[in-house]
């Protein structure tokens, strides 16, 4: 996934890259059904690229984006307290 890609483009003002690289990992994330059987490093990535880019796009004026992508992951990280306070921070 490039969601942490995106959000260190983005951090380092490259934004045309950022997009790039977060358009890339939303066509990506479609094709993905579960993360169950993912590495637990994978899915450490995924968690903190999505929260890295959702915040990202927040300062960006962007907060429906946001919203979306963080709703987009979290039935696949229900039982996890860090990502749970960070959804709650920025979708609720």
């Amino acid at each position: 996934m490039n969601f942490m890609d995106g959000a260190c483009k983005y951090r380092n003002s490259d934004k045309s890259g950022a997009n790039a690289a977060w358009k890339l990992a939303n066509n990506e994330l479609e094709d993905v059904t579960s993360i169950e059987d993912w590495a637990v490093a994978d899915i450490a990535l995924l968690k903190h690229g999505v929260i890295q880019t959702a915040e990202a796009m927040i300062s960006g004026k962007q907060l429906e984006k946001a919203k979306e992508l963080m709703n987009k992951v979290a039935p696949w990280f229900e039982d996890d307290d860090d990502f749970q306070a960070q959804y709650d921070k920025i979708v609720n």
